[in-house]
């Protein structure tokens, strides 16, 4: 059986509407895809908090224009893109976890244990971004990468001080407090030895017959200590009260130096500076407002250690341990076609028959020579 010319040019037309749209999703769909793993050892609520912050569209764009992100315009162009969507990072930053749902379900009674486990549950971080490119992709994923640690040095520094500035305002008037109430009862222990020295003069002749430390005051069976031997309690009671004077004294000074530096600290512009800067000027600032004190006064050199061990292990938190463990790839194939492939190839056939079937009389007349071939018609108009 020959087959009409003109059922052979619709069939043409299908497959060249396959074709195309094949060739559509290859050219604007299908991408190179690089996926990384970062270490970073995070609680859950850590892990919300690290998404929120390097998902924010403002964040990402000022990373991105600014001096530091010296990638190439492409990678710094595919970045700009996710803003563009409301999740910006939504299947591009997924957490990777210490134990996977099949690891729950094998450890059965181990479960309630890894409750109260130190170690965090979120082992890394794992990026996935897709690009026209294999390279680009692969810079964009460093570039990515390096967002983030940006991103949460500067958080935590900036949390840091927040933190500190609350306890060191509380601890102050706490150390006020009990300053003043060693002071008080230093002046009261000093006035009841005074006393007693006089009540001791006063009566030398009568306290000095005496030869037992404690003696009965009357017939009731009240008893009391001699006035020498209550001086000597009461010096040994100062003589505490003054040390512990000297150390809540040697407290508030090292609390004086904290809160000027917090001050100076919190003067800083943290939006103006990435998180390297921003660590490197913390510590020069604690050097700047507390070498002087140092001089001064020992006290201080224990504080200066402190903030600079404590920024020193943010820093070294978000870039020294913060680095790839597994990545990021290099993409040598393309991904393959999905869903969204699929549903583009089927629309875009679907289109190119609808508008030959109601706008192509040739695609009419094949169309009635089919069914006339199957006995489902009559023979076609000329």
């Amino acid at each position: 059986m020959k087959i009409p010319r003109k059922i052979m040019a619709c069939a043409a037309l299908v497959g060249l509407s396959i074709v195309g749209g094949y060739l559509v999703g290859q050219h604007f769909i299908e991408r190179y895809a690089s996926t990384a793993v970062l270490a970073a050892e995070l609680e859950i609520a850590e892990y919300r908090r690290l998404y929120e912050l390097v998902s924010d569209p403002n964040r990402i764009r000022t990373y991105v224009g600014s001096a530091e992100s010296n990638a190439p315009a492409p990678a710094r162009e595919l970045l700009i893109q996710l803003t563009t969507h409301h999740d910006p990072l939504k299947k591009v930053l997924t957490p990777v976890y210490r134990n996977t749902r099949a690891d729950a379900r094998d450890l059965g009674d181990l479960r309630d244990a890894s409750k109260t486990s130190v170690i965090a549950p979120v082992m890394g971080l794992r990026l996935n971004l897709s690009a026209d490119q294999p390279d680009m992709a692969d810079t964009s994923t460093h570039l990515l990468a390096d967002l983030i640690r940006d991103a949460s040095l500067n958080d935590a520094l900036t949390q840091l001080i927040f933190t500190k500035s609350s306890f060191v305002e509380d601890r102050t008037l706490r150390t006020e407090a009990e300053v003043a109430k060693a002071q008080f009862e230093i002046e009261q222990a000093r006035q009841k030895i005074s006393e007693l020295m006089r009540l001791a003069t006063t009566y030398a002749q009568v306290t000095g017959s005496y030869t037992r430390q404690v003696f009965s005051q009357d017939d009731n069976g009240g008893r009391f200590l001699p006035p020498a031997v209550q001086i000597v309690a009461e010096e040994s009671r100062t003589i505490d009260l003054k040390s512990q004077e000297h150390r809540l004294l040697r407290t508030q000074r090292q609390l004086e130096a904290e809160r000027a530096l917090l001050t100076q600290l919190r003067a800083i512009d943290r939006s103006a500076l990435n998180g390297r800067a921003l660590a490197q000027h913390f510590k020069e600032t604690v050097h700047l407002v507390l070498d002087t004190l140092v001089a001064k006064d020992e006290a201080i050199r224990e504080t200066r250690a402190i903030y600079l061990a404590d920024i020193e292990s943010i820093r070294a938190r978000w870039i020294d341990q913060a680095r790839f463990i597994a990545g990021p790839t290099r993409p040598q194939n393309t991904v393959g076609i999905n869903r969204l492939h699929t549903a583009i190839l089927a629309g875009l056939l679907s289109l190119s028959l609808i508008l030959s079937f109601f706008f192509s009389p040739t695609v009419r007349r094949a169309m009635a020579q089919l069914r006339v071939m199957f006995g489902l018609g009559s023979n076609p108009r000329p």
